[in-house]
């Protein structure tokens, strides 16, 4: 059964630029588990950061979800 990884990375609008993308230790069952956590992660991330730093920088995240098997990671 394919199970997969999450691959998440804060970025900047401004610097053109993303912080070194981390590996979520857990594994999903399915892609959709998997992409459904990114959402809530994201949220999570970009909620915690001071509002004025996410305007100033125009901070957003970057994420995927890949098959734990594929060696691209």
């Amino acid at each position: 059964m394919t199970k997969f990884v999450l691959i998440l990375a804060l970025c900047s609008n401004v610097h053109s630029a993303c912080m070194n993308p981390v590996q979520d230790v857990k594994t999903y069952d399915t892609f959709r588990e998997c992409i459904l956590q990114a959402y809530d992660q994201s949220l999570k991330i970009l909620t915690s950061i001071d509002i004025k730093e996410v305007d100033g920088k125009e901070l957003y995240t970057k994420f995927i979800c890949k098959d734990k098997e594929d060696d691209t990671l």
